[in-house]
């Protein structure tokens, strides 16, 4: 036999799990408004396996414009404005905190709604990325 108490308090737990749970899937996107990476958007994430903290840059063409540091062990995302890309020719470049160190991609040719994926290597010339 089943306590009553424990009825109330199951359905009472079925009862806000099925209304909370739209709220923790977050619903449909709304819109007009793309997500990182969306069409509006370029989504750069950074993956730091080197032994220190790094800042990343992005290179258009123009002025360095600094997308934030990466610490050691870390990877950090980005969105960065796809008027901010550029023509989408672009390169990003790390640079070691308290160190002239450096690395620098190869000239990506990057379309909207893309994202990149830097891992930042043990040594710095090994690191790789991809785009998708």
């Amino acid at each position: 036999m089943t306590n009553p108490i424990s009825r109330r308090t199951a359905a009472f737990c079925w009862v806000a799990l099925a209304a909370l749970a739209p709220l923790a899937c977050g619903g449909p996107p709304t819109p007009g408004s793309p997500g990182p990476g969306g069409p509006g958007e370029l989504a750069i994430t950074v993956e730091n396996q080197f032994a220190a903290s790094l800042t990343i840059y992005l290179e258009t063409g123009g002025p360095s414009r600094r997308l934030g540091q990466v610490n050691i062990q870390e990877s950090k995302a980005f969105v960065v404005p796809w008027g901010r890309a550029g023509t989408g020719l672009l390169r990003l470049r790390a640079e070691v905190i308290g160190s002239d160190e450096r690395v620098v991609t190869d000239d990506l040719r990057i379309q909207p709604g893309q994202m990149i994926h830097w891992t930042l290597a043990p040594q710095l010339a090994m690191s790789t990325v991809t785009y998708f």
